[in-house]
């Protein structure tokens, strides 16, 4: 009791102190006030409100021998917070997918419409789907309650024809693979494009206006590829090419940054997952009764572990 106890107090102040610093960053520093920073905030808010209204919860609970002290509308209320708060970050994970997929793919489309008060759509849209997931089971008898093992009331995950706990996990894995997904298309994207290499072509040159055209569709530029060491001249009078390396390094470097962003929020994803899965497998297990009852060790770890992924989330 006192090893889990100090693990959850410091996951309280851990959690706490990570998810505030994120938003009290994001939002001093205006070069941050765009995507995929605001979504970034959107995932701390969710997981400081588990640190501050969840688990000191579990730690009164935890610090009473695990029995629950109160009557059991809060303990409705406590879970419904906790699957509420779950699902709100897990369709934030996706929202910082999909931001991702859109700045890698289509880079117009997402500097027109992922700036500023439009980041707000995408994040509403979540969390109103966690509401209404979370919502049900409220007035669904014997869904929220109790569990000893865990220390918290939660979910109950009983046989899948007992409730809707199989809907649920549906739900959470197939979001889980879907983003999957989403990050498998970005990364092959980038593999692929980095393969092709750029191809110069000459641009046709006059002083009377009459250009020699080399193609029967009538295209203005040569389709002769130029060696990278040969210098093309250009009458003076419409040298309008100095910004042409300016807006190639100025693209690159958006590219560049774009790449990073999506490999460290892929990262933070991966993070996610491992702090998840043993406790997925656990419901799945409980829900088709796999061979008898788990070990209370492996449960209570699989449930630490998602407590503990308060501090992972920003």
């Amino acid at each position: 009791a006192m090893l889990q106890s100090a693990l959850l107090l410091l996951s309280i102040c851990a959690g706490t102190v990570l998810n505030t610093y994120i938003p009290f960053k994001v939002f001093r520093d205006y070069k941050l006030h765009r995507s995929p920073y605001y979504f970034l905030v959107n995932l701390s808010i969710s997981g400081l409100l588990r640190s501050t209204l969840c688990l000191p919860v579990i730690l009164d609970t935890v610090l009473h021998s695990s029995v629950w002290r109160h009557n059991h509308s809060v303990c409705k209320l406590t879970a419904f917070i906790w699957t509420l708060l779950v699902f709100a970050g897990l369709f934030g994970y996706f929202v910082v997918a999909l931001d991702r997929y859109v700045a890698i793919l289509n880079q117009r489309c997402h500097a027109r419409n992922f700036h500023g008060y439009k980041c707000l759509g995408p994040i509403v849209t979540a969390w109103l789907t966690a509401f209404l997931l979370a919502l049900p089971p409220v007035n669904d008898l014997g869904t929220y309650a109790f569990d000893p093992v865990q220390g918290q009331c939660t979910f109950k995950h009983v046989y899948h024809t007992d409730n809707d706990t199989l809907a649920f996990t549906a739900v959470f894995v197939v979001t889980l693979i879907f983003i999957l997904c989403i990050y498998y298309r970005v990364f092959l994207f980038l593999r692929t494009h980095r393969k092709m290499a750029p191809v110069r072509h000459r641009a046709l040159r006059s002083t009377n206006w009459t250009f020699n055209l080399h193609r029967a569709d009538q295209f203005p530029l040569d389709d002769r590829a130029e060696p990278a060491d040969q210098a093309v001249t250009v009458a003076p009078a419409f040298n309008n090419t100095a910004r042409g390396p300016a807006i190639i390094t100025r693209l690159e470097s958006l590219t560049a940054r774009n790449e990073h962003l999506t490999r460290t929020a892929f990262c933070s994803f991966v993070a996610y997952v491992l702090a998840w899965l043993p406790y997925t497998i656990v419901s799945v297990w409980s829900m088709f009764d796999l061979n008898g009852t788990l070990p209370w060790l492996l449960v209570t770890i699989a449930t630490w572990m998602t407590y503990c992924e308060v501090v992972l989330m920003p």
